[in-house]
Parts: C-alpha cells; structure tokens; sequence
C-alpha cells in the first residue's frame, strides 16, 4: 500500500456509517500512523454497552452523529466523545 502524503495543515477526516462491526474493527483505527479524526454516524444507540466501551477506545473518533427521530442520549450516557444529533424527517 502506497502511503500519500498530506499537505501541512490538512486534516484527513473520514466518516463512517454505522458502527463497527467488532471490537477489532474498532481497534484497527488506532494502528493507523498518521493524525486522522473519525466522525462516525449511526442509526440511533448500539444494541451493547461494549459497543460504547469500543468507540471510547478509538483515539481519532472525535464525534458520533446519531440519526434518529426522536433525539435522546439514552444508550449513549457512558459515551466519552461529542455526541450530535441529525433529526430524521418522516
């Protein structure tokens, strides 16, 4: 795999739907080697409280948006990282 450098200052953002679907999905972010932030948009709270436990161990997750209809934090309270809200039009 070809490593492509970023211009100075540029900030390699990705967004990811849904949550990952193991704890070692989770993990492999964090062997990425280079400065990266995660922005991860999901359907409303995991069906676990590990799944919480897996995103807090992801360093470069700096948010999770949650698409819902009815915004609430509730399976979301032991979340450590900005928690935002896209409400769902019927």
């Amino acid at each position: 795999m070809q490593d492509y450098p970023l211009p100075e200052g540029a900030d390699l953002i990705v967004v990811l739907p849904g949550y990952p679907e193991s704890r070692q999905a989770a993990e492999a972010w964090n062997y990425l080697r280079r400065p990266l932030r995660l922005v991860l948009v999901v359907d409303g709270p995991p069906a676990d409280r590990g799944t919480i436990l897996d995103l807090n161990a992801i360093r470069g997750l700096e948010r999770v948006i949650a698409d819902m209809a009815m915004p609430s934090r509730s399976g979301f309270e032991r979340l450590q990282r900005p928690l935002s809200f896209r409400v769902r039009r019927r």
